[in-house]
């Protein structure tokens, strides 16, 4: 499965040499099955290699905080100042999957709420009116789960749910680091189960539509670019090699006249 997915050798070798390479393999090609884009399933493998060292099977069950110690032991986590707090989520989200389809994962009886039926039936929906992925479908009732956990310690039914709360939620994401877009699509998926869920009369059927998402600009997803000052600084450079004369032409190009690579 590795060699689907990574096409570099020197990369290739790193993932087929780590710790659990059959379990990790095992993993991949079920959410291969599952319905995951090649870039989510490069971004899993590298969860489970990153883990795996830390991680022993041979000691009985693996509890949430075995790998939250896991997780949190790594470099990538310890330097961030912000704790990268939407990649832990990720990493912690695809590790309790794994360790769970081995059969070591040591679950703890989740009380139910009132809120389970409905992301039951809102997923049931999703599945055979809709035909989603299931892929698409876990995500849903994954973001449903967060907000209902959210709000289960003051409110026990969905009709006493406002829209201030889901503001409140989509806001307190925001400050714990998630992105414009994924605070959109968590908009989006709050606002296809509450348009469903007024349908049903279960709540004010016009909550859905006073959802707001966060703007997305057009060019948001680009790169950006140095500061002008530090542009003029390495133009002002002054090398008097052949080497360093061309460079600071090609510089001048780029810089000013907004040539692409590919044009100079």
């Amino acid at each position: 499965m590795h060699e689907t997915i990574i096409k570099k050798p020197k990369v290739l070798a790193r993932f087929l040499e780590g710790p659990h390479l059959k379990e990790r393999e095992c993993f991949l090609r079920q959410c291969a099955a599952e319905g995951y884009s090649l870039s989510m399933l490069r971004k899993i493998a590298w969860i489970l290699l990153s883990i795996s060292p830390n991680l022993d099977f041979c000691h009985g069950k693996i509890t949430k905080s075995d790998l939250e110690q896991a997780i949190d032991g790594r470099v990538y986590f310890i330097k961030s100042s912000k704790h990268k707090h939407g990649s832990r989520q990720m990493f912690i989200r695809f590790a309790t999957k794994w360790i769970r389809n081995l059969g070591l994962f040591e679950d703890f009886v989740k009380e139910k709420n009132s809120f389970d039926i409905y992301i039951s039936e809102f997923s049931r929906y999703l599945s055979d009116e809709r035909g989603l992925s299931p892929v698409t479908i876990s995500t849903r009732c994954e973001r449903l789960s967060w907000f209902f956990d959210y709000l289960n310690s003051r409110i026990d039914s969905l009709c006493s749910i406002t829209i201030a709360d889901i503001d409140d939620f989509i806001k307190e994401k925001g400050n714990n680091g998630w992105k414009r877009s994924s605070l959109a699509s968590l908009a989006s998926d709050l606002r296809s189960f509450f348009r469903y869920a007024g349908g049903q009369c279960w709540c004010d059927p016009k909550i859905a539509d006073v959802i707001e998402s966060p703007r997305i600009y057009t060019r948001e997803g680009l790169p950006e670019g140095p500061a002008w000052e530090d542009v003029k600084r390495l133009l002002n450079d002054e090398r008097n090699c052949p080497a360093d004369v061309r460079n600071n032409a090609i510089l001048m190009l780029l810089a000013i006249y907004g040539f692409r690579r590919a044009e100079v």
